[in-house]
Protein backbone atom coordinates (compact mmCIF):
# COMPACT_ATOMS: atom_id res chain seq x y z
CA UNK A 1 0.00 0.00 0.00
CA UNK A 2 2.91 2.33 0.62
CA UNK A 3 3.80 2.20 -3.07
CA UNK A 4 0.42 3.51 -4.24
CA UNK A 5 0.83 7.13 -3.01
CA UNK A 6 4.29 7.25 -4.60
CA UNK A 7 2.86 5.92 -7.88
CA UNK A 8 0.04 8.48 -7.84
CA UNK A 9 2.56 11.24 -7.13
CA UNK A 10 4.73 10.15 -10.09
CA UNK A 11 1.72 10.15 -12.41
CA UNK A 12 0.76 13.64 -11.22
CA UNK A 13 4.28 14.94 -11.87
CA UNK A 14 4.26 13.44 -15.37
CA UNK A 15 0.79 14.85 -16.06
CA UNK A 16 1.76 18.38 -15.04
CA UNK A 17 4.88 18.13 -17.21
CA UNK A 18 2.76 17.00 -20.17
CA UNK A 19 0.40 19.95 -19.68
CA UNK A 20 3.33 22.37 -19.61
CA UNK A 21 5.10 21.18 -22.74
CA UNK A 22 1.93 20.70 -24.79
CA UNK A 23 0.58 24.16 -23.94
CA UNK A 24 3.98 25.80 -24.45
CA UNK A 25 4.41 24.13 -27.85
CA UNK A 26 1.09 25.39 -29.19
CA UNK A 27 1.85 28.83 -27.76
CA UNK A 28 5.13 28.75 -29.70
CA UNK A 29 3.28 27.86 -32.89
CA UNK A 30 0.88 30.76 -32.34
CA UNK A 31 3.80 33.16 -31.89
CA UNK A 32 6.24 32.07 -34.57
CA UNK A 33 4.68 29.40 -36.78
CA UNK A 34 5.06 25.64 -37.06
CA UNK A 35 8.53 25.48 -38.64
CA UNK A 36 10.45 27.52 -36.08
CA UNK A 37 8.50 26.07 -33.13
CA UNK A 38 9.18 22.53 -34.34
CA UNK A 39 12.88 23.10 -35.00
CA UNK A 40 13.55 24.70 -31.62
CA UNK A 41 11.34 22.37 -29.57
CA UNK A 42 12.36 19.08 -31.16
CA UNK A 43 15.96 20.20 -31.55
CA UNK A 44 16.42 21.42 -27.98
CA UNK A 45 14.67 18.42 -26.39
CA UNK A 46 17.34 15.74 -27.07
CA UNK A 47 20.12 18.18 -26.15
CA UNK A 48 18.48 19.02 -22.81
CA UNK A 49 17.71 15.33 -22.27
CA UNK A 50 21.31 14.33 -22.98
CA UNK A 51 22.61 16.97 -20.56
CA UNK A 52 20.10 15.97 -17.90
CA UNK A 53 20.85 12.29 -18.39
CA UNK A 54 24.56 12.95 -17.97
CA UNK A 55 24.33 15.02 -14.79
CA UNK A 56 21.18 13.63 -13.16
CA UNK A 57 21.18 9.96 -14.19
CA UNK A 58 24.88 9.45 -14.90
CA UNK A 59 24.07 8.31 -18.44
CA UNK A 60 26.72 9.06 -21.01
CA UNK A 61 25.91 9.44 -24.69
CA UNK A 62 28.48 7.41 -26.62
CA UNK A 63 30.46 8.73 -29.57
CA UNK A 64 27.99 7.03 -31.89
CA UNK A 65 25.17 8.68 -29.99
CA UNK A 66 26.75 12.13 -30.26
CA UNK A 67 27.23 11.72 -34.03
CA UNK A 68 23.64 10.51 -34.39
CA UNK A 69 22.39 13.46 -32.33
CA UNK A 70 24.26 15.94 -34.55
CA UNK A 71 22.93 14.24 -37.69
CA UNK A 72 19.38 14.22 -36.32
CA UNK A 73 19.49 17.94 -35.47
CA UNK A 74 20.87 18.77 -38.92
CA UNK A 75 18.21 16.62 -40.55
CA UNK A 76 15.46 18.21 -38.50
CA UNK A 77 16.60 21.69 -39.52
CA UNK A 78 16.69 20.73 -43.20
CA UNK A 79 13.33 18.99 -43.05
CA UNK A 80 11.41 21.78 -41.39
CA UNK A 81 13.32 24.62 -43.04
CA UNK A 82 13.08 26.62 -39.84
CA UNK A 83 13.96 30.27 -40.31
CA UNK A 84 13.21 33.70 -38.84
CA UNK A 85 9.58 34.60 -38.42
CA UNK A 86 7.44 37.23 -36.79
CA UNK A 87 7.29 36.72 -33.07
CA UNK A 88 10.50 34.68 -33.25
CA UNK A 89 11.78 35.72 -29.82
CA UNK A 90 8.54 34.85 -28.02
CA UNK A 91 8.18 31.69 -30.09
CA UNK A 92 11.69 30.54 -29.21
CA UNK A 93 11.02 31.20 -25.50
CA UNK A 94 7.84 29.11 -25.56
CA UNK A 95 9.61 26.42 -27.59
CA UNK A 96 12.44 26.19 -25.06
CA UNK A 97 9.92 25.90 -22.24
CA UNK A 98 8.20 23.10 -24.13
CA UNK A 99 11.52 21.34 -24.73
CA UNK A 100 12.44 21.71 -21.06
CA UNK A 101 9.10 20.22 -20.00
CA UNK A 102 9.44 17.31 -22.42
CA UNK A 103 13.01 16.62 -21.33
CA UNK A 104 11.97 16.76 -17.67
CA UNK A 105 9.16 14.23 -18.25
CA UNK A 106 11.56 11.97 -20.15
CA UNK A 107 14.24 12.08 -17.45
CA UNK A 108 11.74 11.69 -14.62
CA UNK A 109 10.11 8.71 -16.32
CA UNK A 110 13.49 7.15 -17.00
CA UNK A 111 14.42 7.45 -13.34
CA UNK A 112 11.06 6.11 -12.10
CA UNK A 113 10.31 3.57 -14.82
CA UNK A 114 7.32 1.82 -13.33
CA UNK A 115 4.16 0.88 -15.26
CA UNK A 116 4.44 2.57 -18.70
CA UNK A 117 0.78 2.12 -19.68
CA UNK A 118 -0.55 3.47 -16.40
CA UNK A 119 1.89 6.37 -16.54
CA UNK A 120 0.80 7.30 -20.06
CA UNK A 121 -2.95 7.15 -19.43
CA UNK A 122 -2.76 8.65 -15.95
CA UNK A 123 -0.41 11.39 -17.09
CA UNK A 124 -2.78 12.51 -19.83
CA UNK A 125 -5.74 12.49 -17.46
CA UNK A 126 -3.84 14.76 -15.09
CA UNK A 127 -2.69 16.93 -17.99
CA UNK A 128 -6.25 17.25 -19.27
CA UNK A 129 -7.47 18.29 -15.82
CA UNK A 130 -4.73 20.94 -15.66
CA UNK A 131 -5.62 22.40 -19.06
CA UNK A 132 -9.42 22.07 -18.84
CA UNK A 133 -9.96 25.41 -16.98
CA UNK A 134 -8.07 27.27 -19.72
CA UNK A 135 -10.08 25.52 -22.42
CA UNK A 136 -13.34 26.40 -20.68
CA UNK A 137 -12.27 30.01 -20.16
CA UNK A 138 -11.22 30.35 -23.79
CA UNK A 139 -14.31 28.65 -25.16
CA UNK A 140 -12.29 26.27 -27.32
CA UNK A 141 -14.06 23.03 -26.46
CA UNK A 142 -15.11 21.15 -29.63
CA UNK A 143 -18.76 20.87 -30.62
CA UNK A 144 -19.97 17.40 -29.70
CA UNK A 145 -21.09 15.34 -32.71
CA UNK A 146 -20.65 11.62 -33.49
CA UNK A 147 -17.86 12.52 -35.94
CA UNK A 148 -16.00 14.77 -33.47
CA UNK A 149 -16.43 12.19 -30.69
CA UNK A 150 -15.00 9.44 -32.92
CA UNK A 151 -12.10 11.70 -33.94
CA UNK A 152 -11.29 12.62 -30.35
CA UNK A 153 -11.52 8.97 -29.29
CA UNK A 154 -9.10 7.93 -32.04
CA UNK A 155 -6.67 10.78 -31.30
CA UNK A 156 -6.76 10.01 -27.60
CA UNK A 157 -6.36 6.25 -27.95
CA UNK A 158 -3.90 5.69 -30.81
CA UNK A 159 -1.50 8.61 -31.47
CA UNK A 160 -1.64 9.72 -27.84
CA UNK A 161 -2.19 6.99 -25.22
CA UNK A 162 -0.71 4.12 -27.25
CA UNK A 163 2.20 6.19 -28.57
CA UNK A 164 3.15 7.49 -25.14
CA UNK A 165 2.76 4.04 -23.57
CA UNK A 166 5.34 2.79 -26.08
CA UNK A 167 7.50 5.84 -25.39
CA UNK A 168 7.49 5.20 -21.63
CA UNK A 169 8.08 1.49 -22.28
CA UNK A 170 11.22 2.34 -24.26
CA UNK A 171 12.51 4.35 -21.29
CA UNK A 172 12.63 1.14 -19.26
CA UNK A 173 15.27 -0.27 -21.62
CA UNK A 174 17.18 2.60 -23.26
CA UNK A 175 18.96 5.72 -21.99
CA UNK A 176 16.84 8.86 -21.95
CA UNK A 177 18.95 10.68 -24.56
CA UNK A 178 18.78 7.73 -26.97
CA UNK A 179 15.00 7.57 -26.72
CA UNK A 180 14.76 11.32 -27.20
CA UNK A 181 16.82 11.26 -30.40
CA UNK A 182 14.98 8.24 -31.82
CA UNK A 183 11.66 9.98 -31.21
CA UNK A 184 12.76 12.71 -33.62
CA UNK A 185 11.75 10.23 -36.30
CA UNK A 186 8.19 11.47 -35.81
CA UNK A 187 9.13 14.52 -37.88
CA UNK A 188 9.84 12.20 -40.82
CA UNK A 189 6.56 10.39 -40.22
CA UNK A 190 4.67 13.67 -40.26
CA UNK A 191 6.38 14.70 -43.50
CA UNK A 192 5.51 11.38 -45.16
CA UNK A 193 1.88 11.67 -44.10
CA UNK A 194 1.80 15.14 -45.65
CA UNK A 195 3.20 13.80 -48.91
CA UNK A 196 1.05 10.66 -49.16
CA UNK A 197 -2.28 11.86 -47.77
CA UNK A 198 -2.30 15.59 -48.49
CA UNK A 199 -0.26 15.84 -51.68
CA UNK A 200 2.40 18.07 -50.15
CA UNK A 201 5.77 18.33 -51.87
CA UNK A 202 9.15 18.30 -50.18
CA UNK A 203 12.18 20.15 -51.45
CA UNK A 204 15.49 18.42 -52.06
CA UNK A 205 16.79 19.83 -48.76
CA UNK A 206 13.75 18.47 -46.94
CA UNK A 207 14.28 15.02 -48.43
CA UNK A 208 17.93 15.22 -47.38
CA UNK A 209 16.74 16.03 -43.86
CA UNK A 210 14.48 12.97 -43.89
CA UNK A 211 17.43 10.76 -44.88
CA UNK A 212 19.64 12.20 -42.13
CA UNK A 213 16.96 11.79 -39.50
CA UNK A 214 16.17 8.22 -40.51
CA UNK A 215 19.87 7.36 -40.60
CA UNK A 216 20.30 8.70 -37.06
CA UNK A 217 17.29 6.71 -35.84
CA UNK A 218 18.49 3.48 -37.50
CA UNK A 219 22.04 3.88 -36.19
CA UNK A 220 20.85 4.52 -32.63
CA UNK A 221 18.38 1.63 -32.78
CA UNK A 222 21.02 -0.85 -33.98
CA UNK A 223 23.59 0.55 -31.55
CA UNK A 224 21.10 0.27 -28.68
CA UNK A 225 20.38 -3.37 -29.49
CA UNK A 226 24.09 -4.12 -29.39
Amino acid sequence: MAKRPAKVWRICVVGVGMAVYQAAYFAAIAESGIALATVVTMGATPVLTALGGRFLLNERLSRVGLIALAAALAGLTLLTGGGPAEGAAAGVAWSLLSALGYAAVTLYSRRHNGDPETTAVGGFVVGAVCLAPFALAGGILPEFTPASAATLLFLGAVPTALAYALFFRSLTALPAATVSVISLGEAVGAAMIGVVLFGERLTLLAWSGCVLLLAAVVVLTVHGQR
